[in-house]
């Protein structure tokens, strides 16, 4: 068993829970000594803290301790003076621990025996695995399965990037003018029964629809909602690229295809800002102009 010690106070242990190390030790080595059948040893609780006298005879104790169905290895030392009592734990009882170590502190000074400080470390303990956020589910086998399928469907040319945990992908797509567009997928643990979410940088917010009866979510039929999305926007895209190549654009600098304004330089210590305005007959136009007087 290989642990590692929890940084905890110098203050050495009062004699009192020193001793009842002693007395809990020779107590469970008197246990252990017995004649005890195996169906007597399975009936023990895995609940309870399961500690033993380490080989070291210093009167420390180690075990396991269960804490919201999770075993963490431990091993309480007590004190030897000079030497202040220590709890010592596997990882993942340091890790759970850390910024507690001053309660811990107070505790090892404290409690008059192990139980007690047992009880203590069990309170903390539950108390920090409840606030933890739930684990996520695992993925399942179909999951990877589907989604290689569908990526042969769509194209591996199409897909920019995924994710370590396949479940973020970014794939391209060209529209009419050859301009490349991408779109951000999400998918949840449990796709393709339910709906991935997309994100993508549009003039207009974009969110997947999908008909109410439908049990099953594709990422090709993400794409194609994506690919009608494009459409819509691309006169627009046309008016802004013509306003980058042929006009000194002041601002922004670096335009995304979801930026709709421009700042112009016209001259004379002027700049004209244009910006996006609402479709006149379903045609997108942009809105009147704002003449500003450049600083000198």
């Amino acid at each position: 068993m290989h642990l590692r010690r929890v940084d905890l106070n110098q203050t050495p242990l009062p004699d009192p829970i020193t001793s009842a190390c002693v007395r809990v030790s020779k107590a469970v080595t008197t246990f252990l000594a017995k004649d005890r059948d195996d169906a007597n040893l399975a009936g023990m609780s895995v609940a309870e803290p399961l500690l033993i006298p380490h080989a070291d005879a210093d009167g420390s104790l180690c075990g396991y301790l269960r804490v919201c169905e999770r075993d963490f290895a431990l091993r309480i030392v007590p004190a030897c003076p000079p030497t202040p009592a220590r709890l010592d734990g596997c990882h993942a009882l340091r890790s759970t621990l850390t910024g507690h170590e001053a309660a811990l502190q107070q505790w090892l000074r404290s409690c008059t025996s192990p139980d007690e400080f047992l009880v203590e470390l069990r309170d903390l303990l539950e108390r920090l695995l409840r606030a933890q956020p739930a684990p996520a589910p695992l993925t399942t086998s179909s999951f990877y399965e589907q989604l290689m399928t569908e990526i042969d469907g769509v194209g591996w040319s199409a897909l920019r990037n995924i994710s370590p945990s396949f479940d973020r992908l970014e794939l391209e797509l060209l529209d009419e003018a050859q301009r490349a567009h991408v779109l951000h997928l999400s998918l949840p643990s449990d796709y393709p029964a339910s709906p991935p979410r997309a994100e993508a940088a549009l003039p207009a917010p974009f969110e997947l629809q999908w008909a109410a009866e439908q049990q099953r979510f594709s990422v090709r039929g993400a794409m194609l909602q994506f690919e009608a999305a494009l459409g819509r926007h691309q006169l627009l895209w046309d008016m802004l690229d013509d306003l980058d190549a042929h006009t000194w654009v002041l601002e922004p600098q670096h335009p995304t295809r979801d930026c709709v304004v421009r700042r112009l330089a016209i001259g004379q210590h002027c700049s004209l800002q244009l910006g996006h305005n609402r479709a006149w007959r379903g045609v997108p136009v942009l809105g009147v102009p704002q003449l500003t007087a450049l600083a000198s």
